[in-house]
């Protein structure tokens, strides 16, 4: 993917992972600040031997709410859409 300055549109999908791997891309992600969206999209950028971009569409809004709730990014699509996609 070319760098243009433009945001590139994004496909949702979903993804099954072993408790031990979501487990280790959720600590990649925060230990870069960055979504597990986007640390899925740079494994899949080095593996096909492709630029990496770096960028995030949530990026802006990551870690601007403070909740108490220490599930709250796994309860999101529930808190979103009002059901569980598991």
């Amino acid at each position: 993917m070319a760098v243009t300055g433009k945001k590139p549109k994004m496909q949702r999908t979903q993804i099954s992972l072993t408790t031990e791997d979501y487990e280790t891309a959720r600590r990649i992600a925060a230990e870069r600040g960055e979504s597990l969206s986007q640390v899925v999209r740079d494994a899949l950028r080095r593996e096909a031997g492709a630029p990496n971009t770096s960028y995030d569409p949530l990026g802006p809004i990551i870690g601007i709410v403070d909740s108490a709730d220490p599930n709250a990014s796994e309860d999101l699509d529930e808190a979103i859409y009002g059901r569980g996609i598991r």
